[in-house]
């Protein structure tokens, strides 16, 4: 059954109804032209969380482990997630979080436990490096 969406979130949802493996047929429309494709569901690669199961305030983000084994990169995000709307952007590189060096998902989720109203997060963006208060 075809679904006409504009979002990342909403296709990455149809999809995720379908089992690995199957194969579907998704049109896309670029500079004013329809392309079909035919794509095999495959299962997600490296290490990556839906934040809703990390922390409240990190509601509508997805994170991956970075590729270096350095911290934890922003994958997405909602626009009108409370994150988004504190400073964080995708592509942004967790290196800490309240205080404490985080390389993987698994310690960046053990360092949001320490505080339910408010995240302190160490993000390198580019060449700088900051901190940024979620609350």
């Amino acid at each position: 059954m075809a679904k006409k969406t504009n979002s990342s979130g909403k296709l990455r949802s149809q999809i995720s109804g379908h089992a690995i493996g199957h194969s579907v047929k998704i049109k896309l429309l670029r500079n004013g032209k329809v392309k079909t494709l035919k794509v095999k569901i495959g299962s997600r690669s490296g290490n990556m969380s839906s934040d809703r199961s990390l922390h409240k305030l990190l509601e509508d983000v997805i994170f991956e482990d970075s590729r270096e084994g350095e911290g934890v990169v922003v994958k997405s995000m909602a626009r009108d997630s409370i994150a988004a709307y504190s400073g964080l952007r995708e592509g942004d590189l967790i290196v800490g979080a309240n205080r404490r060096r985080v390389t993987s998902i698994d310690e960046f989720s053990r360092a949001l436990e320490q505080n339910d109203s408010k995240i302190l997060l160490r993000v390198v963006r580019g060449r700088s490096s900051f901190y940024l208060v979620i609350q």
